[in-house]
């Protein structure tokens, strides 16, 4: 059966707290993954981190995934100074990789709590996009109404299909696209490469993947797969077509989702 987004989180970080660790101190070089959500961004790092070569990527400093290392660890208040200690500790790969992805949403929030994730030194750092931004939207907006993010997650409702209508959809393709002006405007300048989702959507074109590796100074050989499947059904469709009749005016009939 599956389990919600919180059920996730918290066996994700029981099985951290029960996992071998390898002191941070061993950490050699730190990875950051910029994105959007919805950008394709789990897809890359899924990819990298099957790779055993560049630790285990993940975001690690949203705060649902802190809430649920405070939750698993029973603590009240989470340092945030131990939090990382912990996941440096448990995520890296055996060759001192240390990786994060971090949605440019969590860095203004850090920023704004008074902690800027480029304080710690990252060696390398990347951006993911996408280029169709109206699927991104789409994606996001049932993200926002299912709390559903990852195929093999439970829906937070009840229905079978999801509405989206254009308000939503608008109000997501805002947050995408304000977040993408903060990236350009305050956080392009330290990244080395930009890739897109649909360069290395289907893995038959690698070139992000070898590029992010050699950023690390990496050169063996890896293999690139994934076990994640794309989310989109009929209703993202339907609501991809409703929104754009919605904003160049088409007349279109009264469809039942």
């Amino acid at each position: 059966m599956n389990r919600s987004t919180e059920e996730i989180l918290q066996d994700l970080m029981s099985q951290l707290r029960d996992r071998q660790g390898i002191p941070a101190t061993r950490v050699s070089k730190k990875l950051l993954v910029l994105s959007t959500p919805r950008s394709g961004s789990s897809l890359f790092c899924d990819v990298l981190s099957r790779t055993g070569l560049a630790g285990d990527c993940k975001e690690w400093f949203n705060l649902r995934y802190i809430q649920a290392y405070a939750s698993v660890m029973n603590e009240s208040q989470v340092d945030f100074n131990g939090y990382l200690r912990f996941v440096m500790e448990k995520t890296q790969t055996e060759n001192g990789v240390f990786s994060v992805n971090v949605h440019v949403e969590d860095y203004v929030y850090m920023v704004k709590q008074q902690f800027d994730p480029l304080a710690i030194g990252f060696d390398v750092l990347v951006q993911v996009s996408r280029l169709n931004k109206l699927k991104q939207a789409v994606s996001l907006a049932r993200a926002w109404r299912t709390d559903q993010w990852t195929a093999d997650s439970r829906s937070g409702i009840a229905a079978e299909k999801v509405d989206l209508p254009p308000a939503l959809v608008a109000s997501a393709l805002h947050h995408i696209t304000s977040s993408e002006q903060t990236y350009a405007d305050n956080l392009k300048q330290f990244v080395q490469a930009e890739f897109l989702y649909e360069d290395f959507l289907n893995l038959d074109r690698p070139e992000a993947f070898v590029k992010t590796l050699e950023l690390l100074g990496i050169s063996e050989a890896a293999d690139f797969s994934t076990t994640m499947t794309v989310q989109a059904g009929e209703d993202s469709r339907l609501a991809e077509q409703n929104f754009l009749n919605y904003i160049t005016a088409k007349p279109t009939a009264p469809q039942v989702l």
